[in-house]
């Protein structure tokens, strides 16, 4: 099971990215492959990843998996309606964009400090540096 969650993530990720350059250059089919793509992603990766990590260990750290769930999934959804020119994609950025510094930032916090000490490691890094690309990614997202 984790080796087809663990692929199935790869190959659609791929996809999504293939889908966004192909939308870039105006390709045919670019807009059928960014909806396959990222709506798989969306709507079948990211809740079977989320089951998969909490039967795996139901008692570790569920709020901060359910944050990270919620934020991405926001922000998934709304850049398939922004690349789409759907209507509504405007309130779905105003209302997504600080999800994951209102929801997973605390929960990702509160997380490291129980289990690091309030010690500042390579992870924190990483994550801050995923949330800053995260806001420059919808903001220029709502240029387009």
């Amino acid at each position: 099971m984790k080796k087809t969650l663990y692929l199935s993530g790869i190959v659609l990720t791929n996809l999504a990215v293939l889908a966004s350059v192909c939308k870039v250059m105006h390709w045919p089919g670019a807009s059928l492959l960014l909806i396959i793509g990222l709506g798989l992603f969306a709507f079948v990766f990211l809740p079977l990843a989320l089951m998969n990590i909490y039967k795996g260990n139901p008692a570790n750290k569920p709020f901060l998996f359910i944050a990270g769930f919620i934020s991405a999934f926001a922000c998934l959804v709304t850049v398939i309606f922004k690349m789409q020119h759907w209507p509504g994609s405007a309130v779905l950025m105003i209302a997504s964009l600080p999800l994951p510094f209102i929801l997973f930032l605390p929960a990702f916090i509160r997380h490291t400090r129980k289990s690091q000490e309030k010690n500042l490691n390579a992870n924190f890094i990483g994550v801050m540096m995923l949330l800053l690309f995260i806001a420059v990614f919808n903001g220029l997202i709502a240029v387009t």
